[in-house]
């Protein structure tokens, strides 16, 4: 009996707090929802000024030779079909990321993982429109399709904000922060990884196919989301290393309290 009762206690010693152990991502009112109401309320004001803000003139008009060469090698005659599959990537890659976190970690986890995953993605939204305002880049399709073309025709605020891609930051922010979150959790990010950059990388490469964006457009946006992606959910919500050290020690420590808590009750 006693032999039973060790047992027992080292399986729950061994399962309970390793699990809380492993599982590092913090979501608190102060300061973490704080940064995401402030996040969110910068992406609405954003999207209510972006015409105001957007340059009414390129800097950088037209593309370097290598762009130009890409580009040509590149774009779709039906570049409309491009541009759709690309909006297509766009909203299904977030949406099954936060699928994902809900299926895995369960209700409340779930919604904390699409919290800090929209977190992610707003950061870096606010960070590629900043930049395309103060670069100021001609888009290919005015370009190659003219000022008069109603893809460009239709939305004159958008004919000089070609860098960094949107698109490009936005979906490659997705799958570093969902990687990083399910790492963050105990999980193994990997599978993440590779399903989700195939994705990232095809909306990419759509959105040059569509004449919105340069290559270097679509490779800078990459980088940024990547970046992005990867660092907002480990230093916004990480925890910090006393905390990781205490919860080893909790699975430590615990483990010949309750050995003998629980053989002395058998």
């Amino acid at each position: 009996m006693r032999a039973l009762a060790a047992t027992l206690a080292l399986a729950i010693a061994c399962a309970t707090p390793a699990a809380r152990a492993d599982d590092r991502l913090r979501y608190d009112p102060w300061p973490h929802a704080a940064i995401t109401t402030g996040v969110g309320l910068l992406f609405a004001g954003e999207l209510v000024l972006r015409n105001a803000l957007a340059p009414e003139a390129c800097i950088h008009c037209g593309g370097n030779a290598f762009d130009r060469a890409a580009t040509e090698a590149l774009a779709w005659e039906n570049h409309p079909l491009a541009t759709d599959l690309s909006n297509v990537g766009m909203v299904l890659l977030p949406v099954a990321a936060g699928a994902v976190g809900f299926v895995r970690d369960g209700g409340e986890a779930g919604a904390i993982d699409a919290i800090v995953l929209l977190e992610a993605m707003g950061i870096s939204f606010l960070a590629t429109e900043a930049l395309k305002f103060v670069v100021a880049r001609e888009r290919p399709m005015v370009v190659y399709l003219g000022p008069d073309h109603p893809k460009v025709a239709d939305d004159p605020a958008d004919r000089y904000v070609s860098f960094p891609s949107g698109h490009a930051s936005t979906t490659f922010a997705t799958v570093a922060a969902a990687a990083a979150i399910a790492d963050l959790r105990g999980h193994d990010p990997v599978p993440i990884w590779l399903v989700g950059l195939p994705v990232a990388a095809g909306v990419s490469y759509f959105r040059v196919a569509g004449l919105h964006h340069w290559t270097t457009d679509v490779l800078a946006g990459a980088a940024l989301g990547t970046i992005v992606g990867f660092a907002v959910p480990r230093l916004l919500h990480g925890g910090g290393r006393d905390e990781r050290r205490a919860a080893d020690g909790a699975a430590v420590s615990i483990l010949p309290t309750g050995v003998v808590q629980l053989g002395g009750t058998f």
